[in-house]
């Protein structure tokens, strides 16, 4: 990269890149730091974990972006603020929440979109929870009233209710908000990241 610096003399230079997750943190501060001035990062992401992924160790080297969701044509290449593009990134039915809440509904979402892919994840990353389990935790949120699936806890008296309408012991409920609390801590991780980006 930094070859490939002295050798360029131009006042913005181009990187194309197609490492994913945590590969692309070094090359995008190996460019960062060849390339101090006048540059952007031009990258393909779509709306999948991998692209998440990419996008926080992309943000951490504060590297600048310019964004295509082809990338065919560079009359596609829009710039963007950080904060736009991450919502880009997720669903828009799943903006109903303030600030990028993680609530029951956002996990919810996930793990059925999860379910319908299982053939191609199940040759993907270990996942957090199995597809059963998965399964499981759906049907039980299943139980749970719209507007408790749009916040981010239930109390011990609704549990006992819900864990009883999906015909599931509690032990099983509790697996379920112990995996939600994972998640939730995960989520907050990259929204810390997002914020700095603002």
């Amino acid at each position: 990269m930094q070859g490939l610096a002295n050798t360029l003399v131009c006042s913005r230079a181009l990187f194309l890149f197609l490492s994913c997750n945590i590969c692309a943190f070094g090359q995008a501060r190996a460019f960062r730091e060849s390339f101090p001035t006048g540059l952007a990062f031009i990258t393909k992401i779509t709306t999948n974990a991998k692209s998440l992924g990419t996008l926080t160790t992309v943000a951490a080297t504060q590297c600048p972006m310019i964004f295509s969701t082809k990338g065919d044509k560079c009359a596609e290449f829009k710039e963007l603020e950080p904060d736009l593009f991450a919502r880009l990134l997720i669903p828009k039915e799943e903006h109903k929440t303030p600030e990028f809440a993680y609530t029951f509904r956002r996990m919810h979402s996930y793990f059925k979109k999860v379910c319908r892919h299982e053939p191609h994840v199940l040759r993907g990353p270990k996942l957090l929870v199995d597809i059963p389990t998965m399964k499981l935790y759906i049907h039980i949120m299943d139980s749970m009233t719209s507007e408790e699936l749009d916040t981010s806890s239930v109390t011990s008296e609704r549990l006992i209710q819900i864990s009883m309408q999906a015909e599931v012991t509690m032990v099983q409920a509790r697996k379920m908000m112990t995996t939600y609390k994972r998640m939730a801590t995960a989520w907050m991780k990259l929204e810390d990241v997002l914020r700095k980006l603002s």
